[in-house]
């Protein structure tokens, strides 16, 4: 699925969530998405994860790449949250793999888990993220789990005129399509 806002990662979880009872989610991502509201709604990028955390249990959600982040998503983070303090995103994942190849896997990418020097066209760019063949990696790791489907989202056309965004965009797409469910 390619989005707009984290917030359409929702309904799809709240479709698939009840046909998959082990489904567990992998989110990349600058931010953890999990207040409770934001600007006075509970819908909205800033709490995409804590409603889909209302479908899917905490403890199936495994949070990785987070550089930034309200005190209340640091005070109240969920299980498996790995912020890039916790260690390189590629290096996580890589740990992770064991528990993510076990069950049905979905895949949500913000583009904001990329630098802004490689994806500036995004609503809340945060320095220090990801390089593209990072994220690439990444994505050619899950090649041995059963994933269900995925999302990228927030690429902001409009404020990157060089449009470099959506290339990088483009091409991890690609990559997954193939990866995942390219049957090589």
């Amino acid at each position: 699925m390619l989005g707009g806002d984290h917030t359409a990662t929702v309904p799809v979880m709240e479709v698939l969530a009840p046909h998959f009872p082990e489904l567990r989610i992998l989110q990349l991502d600058a931010h953890p998405d999990t207040r409770e509201e934001f600007l006075g709604e509970r819908y909205n990028y800033a709490s995409a994860m804590a409603r889909v955390m209302d479908v899917v249990d905490a403890e199936r959600v495994y949070q990785v790449g987070m550089r930034t982040g309200s005190r209340e998503e640091y005070v109240n983070r969920r299980p498996n949250f790995y912020p890039v303090l916790a260690g390189h995103p590629v290096e996580v994942v890589r740990r992770l793999l064991p528990a993510l190849r076990s069950h049905p896997l979905y895949v949500t990418i913000d583009v904001d888990v990329l630098d802004p020097s490689e994806a500036p066209g995004t609503g809340s760019p945060e320095p220090g993220g990801l390089r593209v063949p990072e994220l690439l990696e990444i994505v050619r790791m899950l090649a041995g789990c059963r994933i269900i489907g995925g999302d990228l989202v927030e690429v902001a056309h409009a404020w990157d005129p060089s449009g470099r965004t959506g290339i990088a965009a483009s091409w991890v797409i690609r990559e997954a399509m193939l990866t995942w469910w390219g049957g090589a």
